[in-house]
């Protein structure tokens, strides 16, 4: 009886070790099928909630690597999920895969993981639903083949980490780091790491008994790797790096032929792709009001330089433009006093081109509804006129940023650029001058808009007072000036909900600040950011990001924004590459003051930001 017993015991500990590892195995065959079919991967979690009032992928798996911190992977089990479980393949940080070729010695490995614990769309949702407490780390090392055709595993999955965690009650990003080493040898294929994550213990919800995660991501890095680049940083005789060289510029961006940029790139800032130009007859045929309201806008305050502007002032010439963001659509009216060629828009700063034409051109945006016709917010200023040696001048470049979020459009951020020369300081004998942009913005709400748009023109809706709408006003210190794209690097591209655009500094200390006011939001209590320039590994590890932020004063009436500090406050930002980081911050001001350098230039960027009201909630996330 007792070997029969025994028998029973053994075989059902190996049945469960080989249960895992088939498990393990057939969620990498689904994998492979899912990513041909862009299908969900659903055998990458055990279990997912379904909401009937909700998409049924509402909560799935994807949630989990979205870079998003609205979403959330939520299990679906009866009770509080105790031993779910969901899977993360994960690589190198850079380069290529790990590979089994190396000598043992090099196949060691550092791991980590990047988190945000339980839902996090708000504070009520993230207190409402469970959050893990304790878990269990497990790293599995599968030989794969890539093929051309397919992808096939050539060896059963491998169990080689295994740990238990604790993690914080908490929103703000959690990173842990282990070590592994890779233990196959199969010359002919390729390491897939997949991490497994199971719940064993979790911190009660208030509401409701689910447990939520909005955000991991995993990478790792050969030890030997981050050895030779710690031995590099500290080598004697670095290349000095490369500040923000106007020479350098100049001749890097005018090798590069002028067709290369794209005029809507020019007007509408990076988010241009999905703006297509339309016939303007075709439209105004159509919308016969858009056209009567364009000649209704005043542009003659503009300082057209041309005299056959002035001796024909009727004369207007349009470009239009559509973008349908969900099923709402959107035009743009382009309007100058002169005929607006391609060349024409692309030479916003060739002083020479604007030396002999009047350069200024005014941009209207409209939402089309239904029943009606919204002209929205003021018209912006394309106004590259008043270069002259006698006098400083203010010179305008405006655009308006559609702040949306999975197709639903929150509302509309102006972006305001003003080039201001600096008369005072120029040397008018040898044109040597100082010239410093101005960057600031405003932000309406799209449903605040449409309610105080109470005036009339036709089948047009207008608002004829500002001062009455809420409004959030943004400011920040000098930004990095493209010669072909003005809003390349400018303040909106921080909010537009896009990681791989960027607001980029060119202050004297590389440092950077960005405030924003509104009368509402006076209690703010964090803050939610995506450090560095996250377009692509090489751009965010070239430039320097945000370590840490603090308090200090900032002089408005200082032509360079000079800072003042008066607190020894310091509150750290991890160095996480395309990774949202939820921070505890209480002030409407994002204060860096100190940096972690770039490997070649010395510019400091941020892609995104977001601040967190405790009555109003997320500033261009959420709309209450």
């Amino acid at each position: 009886m007792k070997r029969k017993l025994f028998f029973v015991v053994i075989f059902c500990g190996l049945f469960y070790v080989y249960s895992d590892e088939n498990r393990i195995l057939e969620a990498i065959n689904d994998m492979f099928v899912n990513t041909l079919s862009n299908t969900t991967w659903y055998a990458g979690r055990s279990s997912v909630l379904f909401d009937n009032n909700r998409n049924k992928d509402f909560y799935e798996w994807k949630n989990l690597q979205d870079n998003d911190l609205s979403t959330c992977w939520a299990e679906g089990k009866q009770g509080s999920g105790i031993n779910e479980y969901f899977l993360i393949p994960f690589s190198r940080k850079e380069g290529l895969g790990f590979s089994y070729r190396k000598a043992q010695s090099s196949k060691n490995i550092k791991c980590y993981i990047i988190i945000n614990n339980g839902n996090c769309i708000n504070d009520i949702c993230f207190q409402q639903n469970n959050r893990v407490k304790e878990c269990k780390l497990q790293v599995y090392d599968t030989p794969v083949v890539y093929g051309q055709d397919k992808n096939y595993v050539e060896a059963k999955p491998l169990l080689i980490y295994e740990s238990i965690i604790q993690m914080d009650d908490t929103e703000e990003t959690q990173q842990f780091d282990f070590d592994i080493n890779l233990r196959n040898d199969y010359l002919t294929s390729s390491p897939l790491l997949i991490l497994k994550l199971t719940i064993l213990e979790v911190y009660p919800g208030t509401e409701y008994d689910n447990t939520c995660i909005s955000e991991i991501n995993v990478y790792g890095e050969y030890i030997k790797d981050i050895e030779k680049k710690l031995l590099k940083k500290h080598s004697v005789g670095r290349s000095l790096i490369m500040k923000k060289n106007i020479f350098f510029c100049i001749i890097l961006f005018f090798t590069i032929s002028i067709f290369a940029t794209d005029i809507r790139q020019v007007m509408f800032g990076n988010n241009y792709e999905t703006i297509h130009e339309i016939d303007s007859d075709n439209l105004f045929i159509e919308y016969p009001d858009i056209k009567s309201y364009m000649k209704t806008l005043n542009i003659s305050e503009f300082n057209w330089k041309d005299s056959k502007f002035n001796n024909d002032i009727q004369k207007r010439f349009y470009r239009c433009f559509e973008q349908n963001i969900g099923n709402q659509k959107f035009i743009r009216v382009v309007k100058g006093a002169c005929e607006l060629t391609d060349d024409f828009i692309l030479s916003w700063r060739n002083p020479d081109k604007i030396a002999t034409e009047g350069h200024s051109y005014i941009t209207q945006l409209f939402y089309v509804a239904d029943n009606c016709i919204y002209a929205i917010g003021k018209f912006t200023v394309m106004e590259a006129n008043g270069y002259t040696w006698e006098n400083g001048t203010n010179l305008k470049y405006e655009m308006v940023e559609i702040i949306q979020r999975n197709d639903n459009v929150k509302g509309f951020l102006f972006n305001y650029l003003e080039d201001r020369i600096d008369h005072h300081n120029r040397a008018e004998e040898n044109g040597v001058y100082d010239e410093v942009y101005a960057n600031t913005a405003e932000y309406y709400r799209f449903d605040n808009l449409l309610e105080n748009a109470t005036e009339n023109y036709g089948c047009i809706k207008y608002i004829k007072d500002f001062n009455k709408i809420s409004i959030t006003k943004i400011r920040t210190d000098q930004p990095l000036i493209d010669e072909k794209r003005p809003f390349m690097y400018t303040v909106n591209n921080v909010f537009d909900g896009n990681y791989e655009t960027a607001y980029v500094e060119n202050t004297k200390d590389n440092l950077l600040f960005i405030t924003v006011y509104n009368e509402l939001f006076d209690h703010i209590l964090k803050i939610k950011l995506i450090n560095g320039y996250s377009a692509n590994y090489a751009l965010y590890n070239n430039n320097s990001r945000i370590k840490s932020l603090g308090d200090y004063y900032i002089n408005s009436e200082s032509l360079n924004n000079e800072k003042t500090f008066y607190s020894n406050i310091s509150v750290e930002v991890r160095d996480l590459y395309k990774n949202p980081q939820i921070i505890k911050w209480n002030d409407s001001i994002l204060a860096v003051t100190e940096i972690y350098k770039g490997e070649k230039y010395s510019d400091t960027c941020i892609s995104e930001l977001d601040f967190y009201d405790e009555i109003y909630g997320w500033l261009f996330e959420d709309i209450k």
